[in-house]
């Protein structure tokens, strides 16, 4: 090899490539993206329901299945306090949300949990090792399986693709309102949420595993009968 031509060729690409950088322009992405401002009179007005469910929720947030409650009213504390809400529909998505916690807190105050025996679309929660939050995931359960027998069920664990905008409120209510992309019969499905964004990596990937065994802990399941599966980035 001509080593003069090395060292003729050598300064010159990287001259290019400095110059190439410094052409780039600088794109700043955060995630998730800021949202839209609505109406002040909603803003107020679940900001007050949320406080008003933070206060009800203390007299009970030791018990076992708190956390199944405070995943709600946090999706939506949340929200309020990033700019998360992405479209003016989104305000009904946090009223659904705070709507399901006031059911639910009412029930756990009576000592009921039916949701715990729920089929169809059900979200439930856990509090998290790893910094102490309380995590949503939600359960795709169907009507021919008895959640009063022992019989054990197959559990697949389906992790979702990229979605920008899919923080804990969006993650919440779709998993309340749309059925996922696989329906094995007989079968648990698991949606895990992943901390928002992040590609199931560091606390995303502890997510799945804690919220995997949160339902191995809840729910009758087989465990040589465990898939995990998913869609684009969950693939």
């Amino acid at each position: 090899m001509d080593l003069k031509l090395v060292s003729r060729i050598c300064p010159a690409f990287a001259l290019l490539c400095c110059i190439a950088s410094a052409a780039e322009p600088k794109i700043e992405r955060i995630l998730p993206p800021p949202g839209i401002e609505i109406p002040t009179a909603d803003r107020e007005r679940l900001a007050s329901e949320v406080s008003s469910l933070k206060d009800s929720l203390a007299s009970v947030r030791d018990r076992p299945h708190s956390a199944d409650i405070e995943v709600f009213i946090k999706a939506v504390d949340l929200a309020l306090l990033h700019g998360e809400f992405y479209a003016a529909k989104d305000v009904q998505k946090a009223d659904r949300l705070l709507s399901e916690a006031t059911t639910r807190l009412a029930q756990l105050k009576s000592d009921r949990t039916p949701w715990h025996r729920q089929s169809g679309l059900v979200v439930r929660g856990y509090r998290s090792m790893v910094d102490g939050s309380v995590q949503p995931y939600g359960l795709e359960i169907p009507a021919e399986i008895d959640l009063n027998s022992r019989k054990q069920v197959p559990l697949y664990v389906w992790l979702h693709g990229r979605g920008d905008t899919a923080t804990d409120l969006h993650f919440i209510d779709q998993r309340q309102t749309k059925p996922g992309q696989i329906h094995p019969a007989g079968a648990i499905v698991l949606h895990p949420f992943g901390r928002q964004c992040v590609g199931f990596k560091s606390a995303g990937e502890t997510d799945v595993w804690e919220a995997t065994w949160d339902v191995l802990k809840k729910y009758s399941i087989d465990p040589d009968r465990i898939v995990l599966i998913g869609f684009s980035m969950g693939g």
